[in-house]
Parts: structure tokens; C-alpha cells; sequence
């Protein structure tokens, strides 16, 4: 059974006006038909308080209205608007199915938010309705209008046409019906009486009408005009109709004024009148009108508008003259909605003569009015009315559309449901990349619900647990705010922005207050910039700045994933874009001018925008004064200008000027500001005078940086403090006292120039050597060591042998020996090394590295000797500055509390250090930072640190420490750790050892060696690799052999790629008889063919090849698979990239896969191509000889030399790829044509 739907009802539902009326006949007709509850607004004295009895002073309110009536809305004193239930017996509030909003138009019920759907019932008299009432109006599922005048002129100003339905007024023929028995004293003169019942209005045309009336009857006619046309809201400022007539001059006697009249009253004057008058300029309905025609009274009016839905055809119609704008006009004023669109002009002079017709043919007009009546009744009923509402309203339920939800990332994932369906969602944003629910809520219909996390998060929304959306950003439009018009951070931050570009190959618009920097230049041709403020559609808004939380402090972590001031400036637009923190500039717009300082000069910016930041001015005075003894002119380029005897000030320069002042320096010296930045967008060294922010908060290239951690430092990143920019003072711990800004203030002008002339004037040699060793069995994985750092480093390598004499005959080494007491052998209280390890050698390490403070070097830097270097390893000598009293470890598996590792199937797990820590009774490190101490710098001040590390070790060896796998109690790692903790040492661990089977962020370097089980050491500021380490023993045996062809794999700087065994060879034969050692050749397919594979082999050795590989993806015409390639292609910088070309040489569906996948990682590489010059006949006849041994491919390489098989054949019959081969690069702004003469076939 069909559930009855419920309606709640808003109207002005008491009261005598036509809106009133209206919306009391509909409404109780309508209860008839639904379960319906009305919500009334009202003024004056309509409101006593809840109770059974609020209404019982109202007329014509019976017990049916006192059913349906449940709330009123009223102004209060103050003109608040306040929602009061009314009866008491009325219990819970009506869960309704429906809304349906009747009365005027612009009434304030229309701009409230309702629960569910709505209907607005809307009743108009001129053409158009104000423009901010009907965009309110198209918000509505249905229009309801009177008439279908009304329709047209809503669908003609806008309205969806499928939305307005017309739905009539209508009369109460039982009240409003002929009757000839009814008696007024005012008709005993039997004198005719025309009625004009309404209210003295511009529009209705009142004052023209009485005029029309006196003119056209003289006073001797027995004609009288009944007048009821009171108006209490009208600006014109008379009382009463007495004085209003009087001032217009429109007394006269024949005018029979009724003040008010009563329900009962009004009707008996339309029953007994003998012609009812009307003749407006506009109406929405015209009530009177059709009451009057319903009692069967002649009765005239003008021909237009809604009223002509029922009167049309009948009655005594005056004519339309013209239109005119509408308007109060110039007597009256009565609503206060805007007053829009157009009235209609009656022809007065045709009224005229229609009143006189209707007197002087008055029995014919009763005559016809009678009949018409019983039309009128008939048709226009309240029922009928409801009923024609009732079809729409089931129409309109039955089809309401299904719930939509609406998903949004601007600022925060936001996922809204539009719809009148009242359904429960079970909203979860989750983290794709962790799988955890960051949030979750239930919502309803027409309800929403936001992830407050705005910083990047690879979204999965799911509603009722079912994925409705996965975060995607490639070819979407992403806005990006900078929220900060700092210049540091501008200049730190809009590289990230194209950094995110590359990453996600996206639409980037981005918002910098500095945009005239960087949009011309060709790096950002991608990117969009638009001014602050400026609005623009998006799939994603991030915003990138400095946010606090509601508390005052830096812990927002809806906006930041990590506390602002505890992490690097570029992090704080890495963090928020979800990309890994990297160190890069695209430089700025601008064009150097001519030198603007004779002579060698430095810049200066003394000034900051606060205390803590500054340096004393006359250190800064008196350091000018000693760069000046050493020929250096001193110039000062802050904007506020810097006055000293020795300074060249330049204060308020222009950008432009300011980035040539610092283009033409020898150097720039400067504090933790933007003018720092600016040096660092140049490619400039700064010497940056900053005590007060860690190193590698800024930047860190090209930069010295001076410190002194001896005293109070680095408050800035301390998570407990919040730096207030409006206190020139503001210094955490010392502020008030002598110690204010100690931090900049210990910094010495010594300390300073030193430095300074460090950068200035800089030693010829670095003091400093590189540390390994090992035993006999371990040494010749050392030369493969020793060799790297020939190839890529300038610095020595001192190598010492374990127990042993054997030595590495290499012009970079160093030969030392050392020996050790080994370990004794493992008692049963302890589990069998699975690997055979010897751990005593780990505390060799130690003994040499105390031994080698004896030579003649400032710093050193151990190496283990299982390893390679790469043309990166000189630049991890940056980190030497961050030297304390021990050495500096670099950080080992992350954050990772326990290592596993899978030996012979088997999963072995262990936790580190915490039975050391109890044997020496002391707290495990609660940070839980792991040392590696395979790569370590240290100088003599670490000797105390060494020496305590081997107490330790002798210490400990009495104990029976249980042994796990591959790593143990004694293992150095684990020392060093605990050693370090105990001594409340602060850990410097800028660089991440990156590990092939438990880190977490491999993505972030090169995954080809990690995945060939070597484990890759890189900066993380940078990501390049330092060395490569391995391969681990869990992976494969640990040799010499394995490691040296690691090295000279990574040596190689050339790459071609092919698809069978016989491609190199057909397609690239020349290049590689030419090139072929300083190439890595990758087939990607046959290797498990046995035949195609030996052939391959040979191939690669008789050409000298570099170094080979083959993989086994399916040998096919039709291929399924994908390449996988990025890991070889993005292992290192190559110099030479070859392949197949755009349309597969002759066609071959992998060959065109193999070219596709290339230039999906990459657009700077070769393609195998044809010249129109035949090869060398010394390459061509070695070329051929080696094609002779891919005996199983003979037939087709014949076909390709032959004028046979033409689907191997060019366009031009007299080349071919094996006579006419020749690499081309390919250029992604040709078409395919201007690579290869051949076509597909």
C-alpha cells in the first residue's frame, strides 16, 4: 500500500488579504488529499502563546484550520525572526515528505533552508519578477503559478519550462452563489449600484475608475458607485478614503463609501450590486473578480493578464491600449517587493463605455452573468484546484531524482549529497598510500561532510563502503595559493610547484605575489600564474604558507603533515604537495647589466625583521673594515639602507638592480632572510651569519653557514615555541636579560671573516682522506672500492688490512695494516650465525679508525670497502662543517624499530640494542634511530668516542648476549647507538642509507640497484647517490666478481634497448661495433629461449659490449605485457639512450611497444633510423659477419637484404636497415615520417 506522503505548508495563512485566503482555501482542501501541516506567518494581535485556544478571536477559523496549524513566525521587538509552536496537543514535530511555500513574492520564507524538497506557490502581477527573488526562485524543484500568463512570462524570463506548473486559484461557489433574496439598506433607494470592492492602488486603477464613473454618469442619473477601498499600507499619507477623495477631488454623493465591511458583508454586496467594476492595470488572480462573476453579478474588467484565466470569454471586458513599465504610480504604494517588468495600459474611454452598456443593457448582462456563473463555480472549485495540484505533487514524488554526491578538494577533501531521497551515508577518506581512514562521519541527504586535511593525500572516498572516488590528478586542473609574500619563501617554494607538475602531469595554476619572476621563464612555459585573489575552477586547491592552529601555536596539522617551524623552509611546500624534499631552483627573470662596482666587491645585508635574526651592526662594520684591507669594497644592498665608514650603501635599489648588485659579487653575506635566497636563485655562495635555524633549514648549496653551538641556538625550530614577528625582542629563553639574541650575538667578527675568506680565498687542497679496511678475504672487494674513488674522487684512500700483509697496488691508495684480537668462537649459549659472519671485525673498524688519527689529514671519512662510489661521493664532504666531538653517523633503515630479512625461506626479525642497553643498565634509546656506521666522518676530536666505543667492546664481551640474525649486541651500530645516547649526544643525520628490504621511501632513489639487492647510500636533501653497498648476503654471495661488475655496469653511460636477440645488431650494429664497450645493451625478450639466447651471448662478446642483459617478456605480434623500464632508465644520468623507432622500423608491434614505453619515461634519447648513405664496407662486412650468427634467424635478415618480403622493404627499393643503418635523436616535434622512409603493412 502507497505510504501517504507528508506535506508541510508555509504561508501567511490568517488574515483577510488574497494571499491569506488563498492559502487557507487551498491548504484545507489539500488536507483532504495528504497528511499536511501549515506553518503560518503573522503579525498583529493574531499570537497568545501556546495553548488549545491561540485563535479563537479569528473569524472564519474553525477546528479543521486549528488541526492543520502548527507553527507561526513572528518578529520579535528587536526584529528577529522566531519559529513558536502553537497548539499544545500537536505533539512531535512532522517528519514531512514535501515542502510548499505560499505568499508574495520576495516573502522571506522563500530565502529560508528547508529539509527536503520544495515547491514555491507563486502568485505575480506584472511581467517580470525582481531578478534577486527569481535566482532565489530557480532554486526551488517546482514553480506553482495561477495562470498560464503567468507561466509564460516565468519561462520567458528564464525558468526551466519542465519546472512551472499552473495550478489555479479558485472560488467557494457555496458561499459565493446568486442569490436575489438578499437585503442591504443602502438599496432600498432602488437607485443602481455599481460595486468596486478592492483598494485604492495604482495598480488596480481605483482613482481612474471613480473618475471614469463621474464622468460618464451626470448626477440627475439614479447611479451610485459603492465604494470599499481602504487602504491602511498606502504612501500617500491620508488615513481614509473620505480625505483621500477630497484631496483628488473626487467628493461627490453618488460615492457610497464602506469602511471594512464584514465577510458576510462583502458577499451581500457582490450578490445585490448590479455591476461589480474592476479595471487593473495588472493582477496576479483577482479574487474579488471571480467572486463577484460566481454570484452570478455583471461584472467588468480589464482584458489582460492572469485573470483572464477564468474570466476570458466572459463577463464585460475592457480593452488594452498599450503597455507600460511597472510602477506605485503616483497615489499609491502598497507592496515593497521591487516593482519589475511591465503593466498594462486599460483604455479608460472604452471603460467608460462599458459601464454605460452595462446600465442601460443591464437584464441582458444579469441574464448572461447567471449562466456564467454556474460556469465559474463549476470549474473554478477549491477541490478541482487540489486535485490539479494533487496530480503534480504524486507526478513530482514518483519521479524525484536519485541523491547525487558531489565530491570536492579544494582546501580538504568534501563530499556533499544534493538530493531529497533521506538516505543515511557512511562517509570514509582514506589514505591510499597507508590505507588508513583519516576520517569518517554519517551524513543525510542534502548534507556534507570535509576531511580537514588540505595538505596532498592520495585520496580513496568511500560511501557506505563501496570506492565512489580515487584521487587522480594527471590532466586535472590544480590550483595552488602561496599564501606568504615573504621572498625566501617564494623563491624556496615555486620550484616545488613545477617539481609537482612533472610529478603528476597536471593542469598547475599557481599564486605567488611574485609571479613576474618565473612565468616567462621557458622552465614554467606549464605552468599558470595568476594574481592573489584571482578565482579559478579546480579539481584540487592546495595552499602553501604558515599556518598556526586555533591554540596560537605551530601544531596545525591540518594544514601541515609535520609542526611547520621544526622542518626545512622547502619542506613546507613539499609537505603540502605531497613530494620528496628536494633542493632545486629554475632560476629567475633576469638579464645581468653591466658591472655596477670597479673592482672586487662584496654584498652585504645587514638589516632583518627582527632582533633574532640581526648581527650586531659593528660587527658587521668592523668586518667591512678588514674585507676592505684585503681589497674587497663593501656594499650594502638592504632595502633600509646601512650607514659605516667602510660600506657602500645602496638602499632601496629596485629587484632588478638588487639581483645585479648580487650577479656581479664576489660573495654575498647575509642572515636567515630572502635577500639570502635570492644569492641562492643566482647560483651564488652565500655566507649566511644564522644561529638561530639549524643547518639545512635553508638552502644548502653554494652556502657556509656560521654557528655557534657552544651557546643558547636553533629556538626557531623548537616545537614548543612560537616566534611573534611583532616583538623586535623575542627571544625564548633569554629575553629581558643580558643573554638576549646570544645566539647571533657569541658569533665573533673573527669567526665571520675566516670564513668568509675561506670562500674568498680557498685553500688549494682539502685535508682530508678517505678510511677502509678489512681482511684478506675482503680485500679484493676493497679495489673494486679503491678504483671507484679513483674514477670519482680527488682524494686519497688509506686502506687497512686486517690481520694480513696483502696490499692495493693503486696510485690513490695508502697501505696500512692492523691487527686485532679476534673474537673467540660462539658458545652454546649463543644462536649460530646463519651468514658465518666474523663480529669481531666489526671493531676493527674502530682500531683503525683511532690508528688513523695519526696521520696528517683534519677530517676522514670511513668507507666499508663492500662498496663502489659514484661521481657524488666529493660532495658528501659538505657535511664536514657539522663535525661535533664524535663522529657523524649517517642514518640507517629510517625510523624502522625491528629488521627482518628472509633467509632459505625463512623470516628472521630481531630487535637492536636492547639487551646492550640492559647489560650496561641504561635506557634503550626511545628514539630509536638506528647507526650505520658503514659510512661515517669523524676527526681527532672523536678519539674519545672511539676509545669508549672499544671499553665497551671488551666489556662486553664477558657477557652471553644473545645473537640475532646478521646482527648482534656487538655489532658497532649497536655501540655507537647507546654509547652516543648514554652521553646525551644530539644525532646529525643528514644522510639516508636507503635499503633494498626494509625501506620505506626506495621510490625516492633509482630502485635499479636496490632491486639487484645492493643497498644505495644518498643524500636525502638531494636524492643522488653516494655509493652503492652490497650486494647483502641475504640476496646473493658477497664477492669481488659480483661487485666489480656493479661498478663497471654503473660506468657505463650509454643504453640501447631492443626487442629480440638480432635487433641490436640489424638495427644498431654499426653503432655497437663503433661504441659497443661503452654500452649496456637490455633485450627484453627470449632469455629462457635457448637457441636465441646463446646466439645473443655470443653477439655481445665478439661486439666487446659493455655489459648485457636479457629478460623473458613474451615473444609476440600481438603483446599483453608491459615494459617495465624505469628502474634502468632512471638508475643513473645516461648519456646515450637508443631504441626502436616511432612505427617499429618495418611495423613490429613490440618494437613500436618498446619505443612507446621509452617515451613515456623519457624524450631525450635515439631511434634506429635509415640514411641515404651506405655504411663503411669495413663496418658493413664485420656487421655481416656477425649477423651470421643468428643462424636461427637467417631467413628474415636475407629478406631484409633482398628485394623480397616487402613488408620488410623501405619506400625506396635501394636501402635497407642493415646496409643503410644510422641513430637518430628523436624529436617529439616531428612526425614519424621524418624519422623512417619505410611503412607498415
Amino acid at each position: 500500500m502507497k505510504k501517504i506522503p507528508k506535506i508541510f505548508a508555509h504561508g501567511s495563512y490568517i488574515g483577510t488579504t488574497g494571499y491569506a485566503n488563498h492559502t487557507r482555501f487551498f491548504y484545507r482542501e489539500l488536507s483532504k488529499l495528504y497528511s499536511l501541516k501549515v506553518r503560518n506567518y503573522t503579525v498583529g494581535k493574531t499570537w497568545v502563546g501556546q495553548s488549545e485556544e491561540p485563535h479563537n478571536d479569528e473569524k472564519d477559523f474553525d477546528s479543521l484550520d486549528k488541526q492543520l496549524l502548527c507553527e507561526q513566525s513572528l518578529w520579535d521587538s528587536e526584529r528577529n525572526l522566531n519559529h513558536h509552536p502553537v497548539y499544545l496537543s500537536h505533539g512531535e514535530s512532522f517528519d514531512h515528505n514535501l515542502n510548499i511555500v505560499l505568499n508574495e513574492t520576495d516573502h522571506f520564507f522563500y530565502y529560508e533552508e528547508y529539509d527536503g524538497p520544495k515547491i514555491a506557490y507563486n502568485v505575480w502581477e506584472s511581467t517580470r519578477q525582481p531578478d534577486r527573488f527569481f535566482n532565489k526562485l530557480k532554486e526551488y524543484d517546482q514553480i506553482w503559478v495561477a495562470s498560464n500568463w503567468q507561466r509564460d512570462c516565468t519561462i520567458e524570463q528564464g525558468m526551466n519550462p519542465e519546472k512551472v506548473k499552473v495550478i489555479p486559484e479558485a472560488v467557494d461557489g457555496k458561499i459565493f452563489q446568486p442569490n436575489s433574496l438578499v437585503t442591504l439598506p443602502e438599496y432600498k433607494d432602488e437607485r443602481f449600484k455599481f460595486v468596486l470592492f478592492g483598494r485604492w492602488d495604482y495598480r488596480k486603477s481605483t482613482k481612474e475608475i471613480i473618475e471614469c464613473f463621474l464622468q460618464e454618469f451626470s448626477k440627475d442619473e439614479p447611479v451610485d458607485l459603492v465604494l470599499s477601498i481602504d487602504n491602511l499600507f498606502a504612501k500617500d499619507g491620508f488615513d481614509n478614503t473620505e480625505d483621500r477623495l477630497k484631496h483628488y477631488n473626487l467628493e461627490d454623493p453618488r460615492l457610497k463609501i464602506k469602511h471594512f465591511p464584514t465577510r458576510k458583508e462583502y458577499i451581500k454586496y457582490l450578490q445585490k450590486g448590479h455591476v461589480f467594476l474592476s479595471c487593473a492595470r495588472a493582477e496576479g488572480w483577482n479574487l474579488p473578480l471571480i467572486e463577484a462573476m460566481a454570484c452570478g453579478t455583471p461584472s467588468i474588467y480589464s482584458n489582460c493578464s492572469a485573470q483572464l484565466e477564468f474570466a476570458e470569454g466572459l463577463g464585460i471586458p475592457v480593452d488594452i491600449k498599450s503597455m507600460s513599465e511597472a510602477k506605485r504610480g503616483e497615489y499609491s504604494s502598497f507592496s515593497q517587493s521591487l516593482l519589475v517588468g511591465e503593466f498594462y495600459e486599460p483604455d479608460f474611454d472604452h471603460l467608460k463605455t462599458q459601464m454605460r452598456d452595462a446600465y442601460v443593457n443591464y437584464k441582458k448582462h444579469k441574464k448572461q452573468a447567471l449562466l456564467e456563473s454556474k460556469i465559474i463555480r463549476e470549474k473554478f472549485t477549491w477541490e478541482n484546484a487540489a486535485k490539479i495540484a494533487s496530480n503534480e505533487i504524486d507526478n513530482f514524488l514518483d519521479n524525484l531524482p536519485k541523491n547525487k554526491i558531489e565530491i570536492s578538494f579544494n582546501l580538504g577533501p568534501k563530499v556533499e549529497v544534493k538530493g531529497h531521497n533521506k538516505e543515511e551515508y557512511f562517509v570514509e577518506f582514506i589514505d591510499s598510500s597507508t590505507n588508513k581512514v583519516i576520517h569518517s562521519s554519517t551524513i543525510k541527504n542534502n548534507m556534507w561532510t570535509k576531511c580537514n586535511k588540505s595538505y596532498h593525500i592520495p585520496w580513496v572516498i568511500k560511501v557506505n563502503g563501496v570506492i565512489i572516488h580515487t584521487f587522480d590528478l594527471k590532466d586535472k586542473t590544480v590550483k595552488i595559493n602561496f599564501e606568504s609574500k615573504a621572498l625566501g619563501d617564494t623563491l624556496a617554494w615555486t620550484p616545488q610547484v613545477l617539481e609537482f607538475y612533472k610529478k603528476h602531469k597536471c593542469k598547475v595554476i599557481v599564486s605567488t605575489f611574485h609571479n613576474e619572476w618565473f612565468e616567462t621563464l621557458p622552465a614554467y612555459k606549464n605552468i599558470k600564474f595568476i594574481k592573489p585573489g584571482k578565482s579559478s575552477s579546480s579539481y584540487v586547491t592546495y595552499q602553501i604558507g604558515w599556518f598556526k592552529s586555533n591554540k596560537g601555536d605551530w601544531k596545525n596539522f591540518d594544514h601541515h603533515p609535520n609542526q611547520v617551524n621544526t622542518i626545512p623552509l622547502i619542506q613546507a611546500a613539499t609537505d603540502i604537495l605531497g613530494l620528496p624534499y628536494k633542493e632545486v631552483h629554475y632560476g629567475i627573470n633576469f638579464i645581468p647589466k653591466k658591472r655596477p662596482i670597479k673592482g672586487k666587491y662584496v654584498c652585504i645585508a645587514p638589516r632583518a625583521t627582527s632582533g633574532l635574526k640581526e648581527w650586531p651592526h659593528e660587527n658587521f662594520r668592523s668586518l667591512a673594515k678588514k674585507l676592505q684591507s684585503k681589497g674587497y669594497k663593501v656594499v650594502n644592498i638592504s632595502k633600509e639602507g646601512f650607514k659605516g665608514t667602510n660600506i657602500i650603501d645602496k638602499k632601496n635599489l629596485k629587484w632588478e638592480d638588487t639581483l645585479n648588485h648580487l650577479y656581479h659579487a664576489d660573495l654575498f653575506i647575509g642572515l636567515g632572510s630572502g635577500l639570502s635566497w635570492l644569492n641562492w636563485v643566482l647560483d651564488k655562495h652565500t655566507v649566511m651569519i644564522n644561529n638561530f635555524i639549524p643547518h639545512g633549514f635553508e638552502f644548502t648549496h653554494n652556502l657556509t653557514k656560521i654557528e655557534n653551538n657552544s651557546v643558547c641556538n636553533n629556538c626557531w625550530v623548537s616545537p614548543s615555541y612560537v616566534f611573534d614577528p611583532g616583538n623586535w625582542d623575542w627571544c625564548p629563553e633569554n629575553e629581558g636579560t643580558k643573554n638576549q639574541h646570544i645566539c647571533q650575538k657569541s658569533i665573533t667578527t673573527d669567526i665571520v671573516y675566516n670564513k668568509v675568506l675561506e670562500v674568498l680565498e680557498p685553500k688549494k687542497k682539502l685535508n682530508f682522506t678517505w678510511i677502509t679496511g678489512g681482511n684478506e678475504a675482503y680485500l679484493p672487494m676493497i679495489e673494486v672500492l679503491a678504483k671507484s674513488l679513483l674514477k670519482y674522487s680527488k682524494h686519497k684512500l688509506i686502506v687497512y688490512s686486517f690481520n694480513c700483509n696483502s696490499t692495493i697496488d693503486l696510485p690513490n691508495v695508502i697501505n696500512k695494516r692492523i691487527d686485532y684480537r679476534p673474537k673467540s668462537t660462539h658458545n652454546n649459549t649463543h644462536e649460530p650465525d646463519l651468514f658465518g659472519k666474523d663480529y669481531s671485525i666489526y671493531f676493527a673498524k674502530y682500531l683503525a679508525s683511532l690508528d688513523s688519527l695519526n696521520e696528517d689529514y683534519d677530517s676522514f671519512a670511513w668507507i666499508d670497502g663492500d662498496a663502489f662510489a659514484t661521481e657524488n661521493i666529493d660532495t658528501s664532504l659538505q657535511y664536514l662543517p657539522g663535525l661535533k666531538d664524535y663522529p657523524l653517523f649517517m642514518k640507517y633503515f629510517h625510523d624502522d624499530i625491528n629488521q627482518w630479512r628472509y633467509h632459505k625461506g625463512i623470516k628472521l626479525e630481531g630487535s637492536y640494542g636492547n639487551e646492550l642497553a640492559t647489560v650496561k643498565n641504561i635506557k634503550r634509546n626511545p628514539n630509536n634511530k638506528l647507526i650505520a656506521t658503514g659510512f661515517y666522518f669523524y676527526d681527532k676530536k672523536s678519539k674519545p668516542f672511539f676509545e669508549k666505543c672499544l671499553e665497551w667492546n671488551k666489556e662486553l664481551n664477558q657477557y652471553s648476549i644473545k645473537i640475532y640474525t646478521d646482527d648482534n649486541a656487538f655489532s658497532e651500530e649497536r655501540v655507537a647507538n647507546n654509547v652516543l645516547w648514554e652521553e646525551n649526544k644530539i644525532l646529525d643525520l643528514p644522510i639516508t642509507w636507503n635499503n633494498y628490504y626494509s625501506s620505506k621511501d626506495e621510490t625516492l632513489v633509482s630502485p635499479y640497484f636496490l632491486k639487484k639487492g645492493f643497498d644505495v647510500m644518498y643524500d636525502k636533501l638531494t636524492l643522488q647517490p653516494y655509493f652503492i653497498h652490497g650486494p647483502d648476503p641475504s640476496v646473493k654471495p658477497k664477492n669481488a666478481e659480483t661487485l666489480n661488475q656493479a661498478f663497471n655496469d654503473y660506468q657505463l653511460k650509454k643504453l640501447m634497448i631492443i626487442a629480440h636477440p638480432d635487433d641490436e645488431l640489424i638495427f644498431g650494429g654499426a653503432e655497437l661495433i663503433k661504441y659497443g664497450s661503452e654500452y649496456k645493451v637490455i633485450c627484453l625478450t627470449n632469455k629462457s629461449n635457448e637457441i636465441r639466447s646463446k646466439e645473443f651471448k655470443m653477439v655481445m662478446e665478439k661486439l666487446n659490449v659493455g655489459s648485457w642483459e636479457m629478460f623473458d617478456y613474451e615473444d609476440t605480434l600481438y603483446p599483453t605485457q608491459q615494459f617495465d623500464l624505469e628502474d634502468i632508465l632512471m638508475s643513473r644520468k645516461w648519456e646515450k639512450i637508443v631504441t626502436h623507432n616511432p612505427i617499429g622500423e618495418y611495423g613490429h608491434p613490440q618494437h613500436k611497444q618498446v619505443f612507446d614505453t621509452v617515451l613515456n619515461i623519457t624524450n631525450d634519447f635515439y631511434v634506429f633510423g635509415k640514411s641515404q648513405q651506405k655504411l663503411d664496407q669495413n663496418i658493413l662486412d664485420t656487421k655481416n659477419s656477425l649477423l651470421t650468427l643468428y643462424t636461427s634467424e637467417a631467413p628474415i635478415i636475407n629478406q631484409l637484404l633482398t628485394n623480397n618480403g616487402d613488408w620488410f622493404k623501405s619506400n625506396n627499393p635501394f636501402t635497407n636497415y642493415i646496409e643503410y643503418e644510422c641513430i637518430k635523436k628523436y624529436d617529439v616535434n616531428k612526425s614519424k615520417d621524418n624519422y623512417i622512409e619505410c611503412y607498415e603493412k
